[in-house]
């Protein structure tokens, strides 16, 4: 498979999870039976959705088509409660997700067996973010319990 094709496919997928999650919520599904059971997580820091929360608050603000008989909450306060996990590697992108959700819903990713995966780049990257031991705890295993 050429570079180009992968790029493709990594913005393609990228997309396809960020508008399926969107969905859920602009349609207003109902979510709450299955976070009752099971802990979402969102891969690779939830891809694009942290960037777009505010841009989700203010279209569920605006657009009459968003039920809001049915969601009663901005989609941020739902999208907050899913899992984050910390495939990245990249201090920025960590952060924003740690700003945005915070650690106590953040869980360690390393994308292995994948050939980028790099366990103990997971590792250092939540170790050279500046968050408390507690916090780094948190996403190393507490929050995977």
């Amino acid at each position: 498979m050429s570079p180009l094709h992968r790029t493709f496919l990594a913005h393609f997928w990228t997309t396809r999870n960020r508008d399926k999650v969107k969905t859920n919520f602009t349609q207003g599904i109902n979510l709450h039976p299955i976070r009752s059971i099971f802990r979402l997580i969102l891969a690779h820091l939830g891809r694009m959705l942290p960037f777009l929360f505010e841009r989700m608050d203010n279209g569920y603000r605006v657009y009459r088509e968003c039920p809001q008989e049915k969601i009663t909450k901005l989609p941020s306060e739902y999208i907050k409660q899913f899992y984050y996990d910390t495939v990245s590697f990249y201090k920025p992108a960590l952060m924003c997700v740690y700003d945005a959700v915070g650690a106590d819903h953040m869980v360690l990713g390393g994308h292995y067996p994948h050939l980028i995966g790099d366990i103990s780049r997971s590792v250092s990257s939540i170790e050279g973010m500046e968050i408390s031991k507690g916090e780094e705890f948190q996403i190393f295993g507490k929050n995977a319990r």
